[in-house]
């Protein structure tokens, strides 16, 4: 259902969000469901934040 694959694919964002982020300077900790949340409530910073690692990534490697 497309309920299943929303929350499937929240998962999967969160988890990626997880392993490039070291932390973040919010009030709250870094954690799977606070970075749920943050994809709930603003789905666009969630993009935002995987296209601007993507994007360091690529100009890193250009760079050297």
């Amino acid at each position: 259902s497309m309920a299943e694959l929303m929350e499937k694919t929240a998962g999967q964002n969160a988890e990626y969000i997880l392993d490039v982020l070291d932390s973040w300077n919010l009030d709250e900790d870094l954690t799977k469901p606070n970075v749920q949340q943050l994809a709930d409530e603003l789905p666009a910073a969630t993009a935002a934040i995987m296209e601007t690692y993507r994007t360091a990534c690529i100009e890193g490697r250009l760079g050297n």
